[in-house]
């Protein structure tokens, strides 16, 4: 049986946070029975609801001393986390930059089946392509784990603060904010902060590889690597602008929400006399087109993604065609270890300019929205 007297993770040294070995004693218990909550391991004074809202609520304090009218909630929390999100993007972005550098070994290795490198070379290679891959899945787990977790510390922090506002509202502020409304925004606004949590650092690591993988690919390929370069460098203000029209719709839809929730509050708490006038199918016509209009946007906004995903899956097979064309009618010959690089290096910069960008991009927006509706409705109220 566990106590909830101290966190687990507190007590535990680095190499089983990276394992993940200190959860085994509670996966096994949990395998044999049903967990209760002495069970659980106590959280750690970081994670505190409590501690995470005093540190938001410091520097909300301080940019309202500021200017009142100028205050950002989104800001804010860049001021409280920023730090700690910049240092675990720095480590990913070294985590992918190594992974990066293993294509290049790779290609110095398929010299060896041209007798090219010597016996002893190549499996000096092979075990620094194994020790390279080894360490990006062991370190990349155990850093996404991390950024999850500050995630999940955000939006536990505007919980704690929202619960505090909630319990100083006046009865006109009450009025004007249902709990509807409330319950709405914790449910979906909040939530944004988890699902993009694993793509935000590619907005280092995603430049940076980019940059490192294209000096390479010039190596091998020399200017025909510049079609590969102009394709990449078209994506990024297409995915831009898809994330902003992303960023307006995920408004548009918290608003629709929003009037949705309202009207269905307003049947409950008059029910009663809605029964009494025989007004069901007036009131029913009424959430029935709110909620239309709540899914068309939400249809049109899983239509931009799907179409915006479509694209990107032709670019990838487009960055990998075009410079090999281009290199061939350059009247270069085309080996082996050129088409591989080429494949590898492009197929790796379109997972991370590709996917991670432009998904942290529409997150970012979303994002920016959610904290700006929750300013606004809650917070500031």
């Amino acid at each position: 049986m566990f106590t909830n007297t101290r966190s687990q993770i507190d007590s535990v040294p680095i190499i089983s946070k990276i394992f993940f070995w200190w959860l085994f004693p509670l996966l096994r218990l949990g395998n044999s029975r049903e967990l209760e909550l002495d069970d659980l391991y106590k959280v750690t004074e970081e994670t505190k609801a409590e501690n995470i809202g005093k540190r938001i609520l410091k520097h909300w304090e301080y940019e309202t001393n500021l200017s009142t009218k100028r205050r950002s909630l989104f800001k804010v929390l860049l001021q409280t986390f920023g730090m700690e999100f910049l240092r675990l993007i720095i480590a990913m972005s070294f985590i992918e930059l190594v992974k990066s550098s293993q294509f290049l070994v790779f290609a110095f290795w398929l010299g060896y089946f041209s007798d090219e490198i010597s016996f002893e070379t190549g499996w000096t290679l092979a075990v620094v392509i194994c020790v390279i891959d080894f360490a990006y899945n062991i370190f990349r787990p155990y850093l996404w784990f991390r950024c999850q977790c500050l995630c999940m510390r955000i939006r536990v922090g505007i919980t704690r603060i929202i619960h505090l506002k909630i319990l100083r509202l006046s009865q006109k502020s009450l009025s004007s904010s249902s709990g509807a409304e409330i319950i709405n925004i914790l449910s979906n606004d909040l939530n944004r902060f988890d699902r993009y949590a694993y793509a935000f650092p590619s907005f280092l690591s995603g430049p940076l590889q980019m940059i490192f993988l294209a000096v390479i690919l010039w190596t091998y390929m020399g200017p025909s690597s510049l079609a590969a370069d102009i394709l990449l460098l078209s994506i990024i203000p297409i995915q831009a602008y898809v994330a902003v029209v992303i960023g307006k719709l995920r408004g548009i839809i918290g608003h629709k929400s929003e009037k949705r929730v309202k009207h269905i509050s307003e049947l409950v708490l008059g029910i009663v006399l809605i029964k009494t006038n025989a007004w069901e199918e007036k009131f029913r016509d009424i959430v029935t087109d709110a909620r239309m209009d709540e899914v068309t946007m939400i249809n049109k906004k899983s239509i931009l993604f799907a179409l915006n995903l479509s694209f990107l899956r032709i670019m990838i097979k487009l960055v990998v065609f075009v410079p090999l064309v281009v290199y061939v009618l350059l009247g270069y010959h085309l080996t082996p270890v050129t088409a591989f690089v080429t494949i590898a290096i492009c197929t790796n910069v379109m997972e991370s300019i590709g996917f991670l960008v432009p998904y942290a991009l529409s997150g970012l927006s979303e994002i920016v929205v959610s904290t700006k509706r929750i300013q606004v409705n809650i917070i500031t109220i």
